[in-house]
């Protein structure tokens, strides 16, 4: 009888064993077959349009918005497919508001994240990056976060002006985006209109530097008379306004010129913006319209609403 139970524990031991190699080659296949360069893509959208607000590190006091780990965490909480976790994010993506967030304590605290424009691709990728990488605990993403850049930046996303200008102009917004989100968050929208009078121009310029490029916001209806349009701008930008009152997708536009290329990119209104942009005395306080006025006394920039084309990013990049 004892004999027979050391055979069936032996029996059963070496099923496991088996179970386990199946499972670990089976584990192995599915890590080969990730898609790299989709993770690339998605690492450098993250990089660039994300992590400055979904810090790592950051403090729970000064942070912004929820650590990329948490959104990980919410939105594959029942271990749902990629293809459900690709569709929940990009409805959330496409129109952000609180009914649909899977994170109500996060909007609770930081608000809705403002709508980003990325496309149906460039979503997919950010998924598929979230989704498939081991993403560590704040207190040890950047170690992880240093690795995945070194891994990451070796492969080749090819020389588009295009997609290089963009991507400079989103990790531009990304960092005015977080000084003006803590900005609001620590002393009101008041003090986010000082900071947009006295800091936003000199910080893109400084951004702009370090990535050896010449970087701009544009508008036909300025509120800082810096950035009124310039009449090759303008042309840009009427074509754009046309696509947009048609219903159609407005597209960046490159233009290769001289010794440089220039990108324009579309600037969109979201919620957060009609603070300050929306409509007088309805979605603009009375403080922050007074604030405007006495700041920008030839203020032409109010009255959008969400889903308006405000502007243009302007990128000049050397060839």
């Amino acid at each position: 009888m004892r004999f027979s139970s050391i055979i069936l524990s032996i029996s059963l031991l070496t099923l496991i064993l088996s179970c386990n190699q199946k499972q670990q080659s089976i584990h192995n296949a599915t890590v080969e077959a990730l898609d790299t360069l989709a993770l690339a893509q998605g690492f450098q959208l993250a990089q660039t349009s994300c992590f400055t607000c979904h810090s790592p590190d950051a403090s729970f006091d000064n942070r912004v918005a929820p650590p990329m780990q948490a959104v990980k965490v919410h939105y594959n909480a029942e271990d749902v497919s990629f293809t459900q976790f690709h569709e929940d994010l990009s409805n959330f993506f496409k129109n952000p508001s609180a009914d649909i967030s899977k994170m109500p304590e996060a909007v609770k605290r930081f608000g809705v994240m403002p709508k980003l424009n990325f496309s149906d691709d460039q979503i997919k990728s950010l998924a598929y990056y979230i989704y498939y990488t081991e993403l560590e605990k704040p207190e040890w993403f950047e170690k992880h976060y240093q690795e995945q850049k070194q891994k990451y930046d070796k492969l080749s996303l090819g020389n588009n002006a295009l997609e290089i200008g963009k991507t400079m102009a989103l990790k531009t917004k990304g960092v005015l985006g977080r000084n003006l989100l803590e900005a609001i968050n620590t002393k009101g929208t008041e003090h986010a209109l000082q900071f947009c009078s006295t800091r936003a121009i000199p910080l893109t310029d400084s951004l702009a530097l370090t990535q050896h490029a010449d970087i701009k916001r544009g508008t036909d209806k300025p509120r800082n008379p810096s950035n009124a349009l310039t009449p090759e701008e303008d042309i840009i930008f009427t074509k754009m306004k046309s696509s947009h009152a048609n219903g159609e997708e407005v597209m960046p536009i490159i233009v290769d010129k001289d010794s440089m290329n220039i990108g324009y990119y579309p600037i969109f209104i979201d919620k957060m913006c009609l603070q300050c942009h929306g409509k007088p005395e309805s979605e603009i306080l009375p403080k922050t319209l007074q604030k405007i006025q006495n700041l920008y006394p030839k203020d032409k920039s109010t009255g959008y609403s969400v889903g308006d084309l405000r502007g243009i990013w302007v990128v000049k990049m050397d060839k």
